[in-house]
């Protein structure tokens, strides 16, 4: 796990994030290996990175890539950094109670989920509902 949260640091520290409109067919596609990265993990993974200035598209697992996947547990860690980046979010504290109507309860759902969250709870136990209330309040744009 310490890898991987080494690799995606690594991938922050040396890249930035920006809107661009990319065609497929100008990408080069580069299969590259980080087995070392995911073998303390259960299961399988894939990596993909643009690397701008040469139009390469780096993927690790390309068969997987191709698959689609809900983002489950992953979609928490962008949805906190823009959350707080734009301000729907003062910081880890940030209480939301759960709108029954909205997120009514599911028979698989642990106790914990059944009541309000904050920031740093909803993350620990990965409160989806909490998450769908932050992106609703974030919006689109």
């Amino acid at each position: 796990m310490n890898s991987i949260i080494s690799l995606l640091l690594t991938v922050a520290l040396f890249t930035h994030t920006y809107a661009k409109d990319v065609k497929v067919s100008d990408l080069t596609l580069t299969q590259i290996h980080l087995d070392s990265f995911f073998q303390t993990v259960e299961g399988s993974g894939t990596f993909i990175v643009l690397h701008d200035a040469s139009n390469k598209l780096l993927i690790h697992n390309p068969g997987r890539a191709r698959k689609l996947f809900i983002p489950a547990s992953t979609f928490k860690i962008p949805n906190s950094l823009i959350a707080l980046e734009t301000g729907t979010v003062k910081d880890e504290t940030f209480t939301l109670s759960r709108d029954t109507t909205l997120a009514p309860t599911k028979p698989f759902w642990p106790h914990s989920w059944k009541r309000g969250q904050t920031m740093r709870t909803a993350f620990q136990n990965s409160v989806y509902w909490y998450y769908q209330e932050i992106a609703r309040r974030i919006g689109s744009e």
